[in-house]
C-alpha cells in the first residue's frame, strides 16, 4: 500500500501510542501475518521489539517515506537520558502494519 507523508504522519502517531499502551494494543495494528522484528532479531517478533522500546517510554518524533515503507522516528526514555530509533513500517492493502522492523 503506498502511504502519503501525512498519512506516515498520522500513523505514526497512532503507533507510538500503541507501542506505549503495550503488546495488546500494538497487535490491533498488525496484519495477521505481519512480519516483526528488529535489525539485531529480525524475526523476534513483538518481544523483541518491546525489549528495544518499552511500553510507556516512547515519543513520536516524526515521520517520513521510504519508498513504500514509512520511517517512523521514535524516542526512546530511559533512565540515563534518551536514544533514538527509526522504525520501518509497511501497510497491507487494509492499512495494517505488514511488516515492522526497528533499529534499536
Amino acid at each position: 500500500m503506498t502511504i502519503t507523508l501525512d498519512a506516515a504522519r498520522q500513523f505514526g502517531k497512532r503507533y507510538v501510542g500503541a507501542l506505549n499502551t503495550g503488546p495488546d494494543a500494538l497487535a490491533e495494528l498488525l496484519a495477521p501475518d505481519a512480519e516483526v522484528g528488529t535489525d539485531d532479531a529480525p524475526g523476534g517478533g513483538l518481544e523483541a521489539l518491546l525489549a528495544g522500546t518499552p511500553p510507556g517510554r516512547a515519543w513520536f518524533r516524526g515521520a517520513s517515506l521510504d519508498g513504500e515503507a514509512m520511517l517512523a522516528r521514535v524516542r526512546v526514555l530511559e533512565p540515563a537520558g534518551a536514544r533514538e530509533q527509526v522504525h520501518r513500517i509497511t501497510l497491507d492493502g487494509g492499512g495494517r502494519i505488514a511488516t515492522l522492523r526497528s533499529r534499536v
